[in-house]
């Protein structure tokens, strides 16, 4: 028989075994038996009468604790027009703040939230938006050989934020050589004009299906 501690058997003794508590009445006696001066732990056992071994009956859950874990968060506001509304927040600024984690790589926050004008400011966010609207997009060429087969097109890949540069990846291809260099050529005008420096990466030939293939034979 395990042995337990003079603590454990202490407290078990303002237990009733026989005694069915409700929640609020557990919940104080508990509280009553904190022995220890850190935060201890409560294993909640359950019984469910479901089989385990079922995927059907896994029962899986999540809840969020009303105060949270007990740790207090630092939190930093990078803003230029809710300054007034993010006083209670640890640290407000717009560059300044920017400037610091750059130049003294000061990371004395646990989260930052940033207005959209700091992140991209207006005149910016109105040509990135013209540019990819108005930008060349979707198909341009069918196959005549395989029906409902796309020949040639330009999509729009991602846009995202690296190293405080817009970058806007786009995905030309094609059967035919000349027709993706053109449709790539297009899309580089384009974005030449909006403003952008536009770079060509990881390229790949055009390639013609092979109509004696007993591969795309079978597929069609």
């Amino acid at each position: 028989m395990k042995k337990h501690s003079k603590m454990y058997v202490e407290a078990l003794g303002n237990v009733e075994k026989t005694k069915n508590y409700d929640v609020t009445e557990a919940i104080k006696l508990l509280k009553s038996l904190k022995t220890r001066k850190f935060d201890e732990s409560v294993d909640l056992v359950l019984k469910l009468n479901i089989d385990a071994k079922k995927t059907d009956m896994n029962v899986r859950g999540s809840f969020v604790l009303p105060n949270g874990t007990g740790k207090t968060k630092k939190i930093l506001v990078v803003t230029k027009t809710k300054a007034a509304e993010a006083s209670e927040a640890d640290y407000c600024g717009a560059e300044d703040m920017i400037e610091k984690i750059e130049k003294e790589n000061w990371f004395d926050f646990d989260t930052i939230v940033a207005t959209p004008e700091i992140i991209i400011d207006d005149d910016t966010a109105k040509r990135l938006v013209a540019a990819v609207y108005s930008g060349p997009h979707g198909v341009f060429h069918m196959s005549k050989e395989i029906e409902g087969l796309v020949d040639t097109s330009t999509n729009l890949a991602s846009i995202k934020m690296v190293d405080n540069k817009i970058v806007v990846d786009t995905l030309q291809r094609s059967s035919m050589e000349s027709r993706k260099e053109e449709i790539s050529g297009l899309v580089e005008a384009h974005f030449t004009l909006a403003g952008a420096t536009v770079q060509h990466s990881d390229p790949y030939p055009g390639w013609a299906p092979n109509m004696d293939s007993p591969i795309l034979n079978i597929a069609m």
